[in-house]
């Protein structure tokens, strides 16, 4: 199960691994140092230089999903780096990561994986527990600055996608007037400070045991502390200064035991958690969406099928008639939103946030699968933009730009602002291509539902939902096999 050993031979180095045995697909490093008597604990941010902590901040970004795509987009991660940290086994992207911070920065640094849904509760948790003065007001300041007009402005003026890459690297690179560093620092530190005091391991083994012993039950305990703490009086303040979600709604994922709050394997939660550990022997990641499935017509002659989504758009919408649509001329591009995480815009966009459409009972939640290797190399097929921000970063994300998408195609360009389905922004212009592309739409979406039939989890039915996942991956292959038809005829 841990075939370490190409990595091993790659990196030139033995390292010393923390990982789970069922580990996580969405995944947090957290840094950890261990002191002159081998005890760990978490990176000592406050007392390192400002060098170490650029360093090591910086080894993060580049190195670690879904930053480094802003890297590897704009040339700046070479094929051997890529090709380690994507390389489908367990831990590839920790046991590189480790490897060049212990060598570039000092041997007794380490990292250790969490889940991102656990990440992001300890995150939620700190912002309305007894964060510090400072914490509060860096976030806020982080939320604030978000803006998506530099990104706008790169899609119009820039030479090149990776000018859109840029304008995100700008947002959770440091500044001199900015650290978001400092935000992340902190997090590392109360969240390393954590599972090291609950899990208080005197060894690998003990660590990776407990954590996938355990999962459910800490899910369950930061849940229970975030719906009290969101609770708490004294952060009314917070919450009207941000556009956050209501997280004491959480408490109805819950299952109460005689031995505590322990996660529902049934929950969204709980699903999620159980996704991340199975994808993370393959060093896959996930996309995440709540929706409501699509009536497909294959031809008015056969009976409606349901598909859970497509980058078409038509203005049939009593059907969905797409082969109508092809003839009279009115199929358009459609790009759909995707949350890199759960929680994600959670402070500052609740209609932005996965779990918000997740927790409808009239939505059906799925996660999309997502190789990072092929990612890296054609975003899969071209089908995807993954969002680079940061976990901490996403969690203060708003609007429309900020989260990942699926691109959409169109046969010819438009030099003028024009209406794209799923960007709910208004008129949009994407002279760079970077989520538009120069393409047959029905070839595109052949691709796209090909992609979802072989992977696409579904994480709840919508309350009306009767199908099946098999059935669900059975329909859109048989709406990749009637696409590829039309694109076949009209070309």
């Amino acid at each position: 199960m841990r075939n370490f050993g190409v990595l091993r031979a790659l990196t030139g180095t033995i390292v010393l691994i923390f990982s789970c045995l069922f580990s996580v697909a969405q995944a947090e490093l957290l840094v950890v140092q261990q002191d002159p008597a081998g005890i760990l604990q978490p990176f000592a941010w406050k007392i390192a230089s400002q060098e170490t902590r650029q360093k090591i901040y910086h080894i993060i970004l580049r190195y670690q999903w879904p930053s480094s795509t802003a890297y590897s987009l704009t040339g700046q991660l070479s094929d051997d780096e890529r090709n380690l940290i994507t390389y489908p086994t367990a831990g590839a992207e920790a046991i590189f990561i480790r490897s060049v911070l212990q060598k570039s920065v000092s041997p007794n640094l380490d990292v250790v994986y969490i889940p991102t849904t656990l990440y992001e509760l300890c995150l939620l948790n700190y912002i309305f527990a007894s964060p510090s003065q400072r914490f509060i007001h860096n976030a806020t300041t982080l939320a604030q600055q978000f803006s998506e007009d530099e990104i706008r402005k790169a899609a119009i003026g820039g030479s090149g996608p990776g000018d859109v890459v840029k304008a995100f690297r700008n947002l959770f690179e440091d500044s001199q007037t900015f650290k978001p560093s400092d935000v992340y620092f902190e997090l590392n530190e109360h969240i390393a400070g954590y599972f090291i005091s609950k899990l208080k391991p005197t060894s690998t083994y003990e660590l990776e045991s407990y954590t996938r012993h355990h999962f459910m039950t800490l899910g369950g305990t930061m849940v229970e502390a975030l719906v009290t703490n969101y609770q708490k009086p004294e952060n009314a303040q917070i919450i009207k200064k941000t556009s956050c979600y209501d997280f004491s709604k959480l408490s109805n994922q819950l299952l109460a035991t005689p031995t505590g709050p322990v996660l529902m394997a049934s929950s969204i939660l709980g699903q999620i958690l159980t996704l991340e550990y199975e994808l993370y022997e393959k060093n896959q990641s996930y996309l995440l969406r709540g929706t409501q499935m699509i009536d497909h017509v294959i031809s008015l002659k056969e009976p409606i099928s349901k598909i859970i989504d497509s980058t078409l758009h038509s203005t049939y919408q009593a059907y969905h008639d797409f082969e109508t649509a092809v003839k009279d001329g009115t199929l358009k591009p459609r790009s759909i939103s995707y949350g890199n995480s759960l929680f994600a815009a959670g402070m500052a966009d609740v209609g932005a946030m996965a779990y918000n459409f997740f927790s409808h009972p009239y939505t059906t939640g799925y996660a999309v699968i997502i190789n990072k290797k092929d990612y890296f190399a054609h975003q899969i097929n071209h089908l995807f933009f993954v969002s680079p921000l940061p976990t901490f970063y996403a969690i203060f994300g708003s609007g429309t730009l900020f989260h990942s998408r699926s691109r959409a195609a169109m046969i010819s360009i438009p030099k003028q602002e024009t209406y794209i389905a799923g960007i709910g922004m208004g008129p949009y212009l994407d002279n760079v291509q970077f989520l538009l592309m120069h393409k047959d739409p029905l070839q595109h979406e052949v691709l796209f539902a090909r992609h979802l039939a072989n992977n696409a989890r579904v994480i709840k039915w919508e309350e009306d939902g009767a199908m099946t996942e098999q059935g669900l991956h059975q329909a859109h292959a048989k709406a990749a096999q009637h696409f590829m038809q039309n694109a076949s005829a009209g070309a």
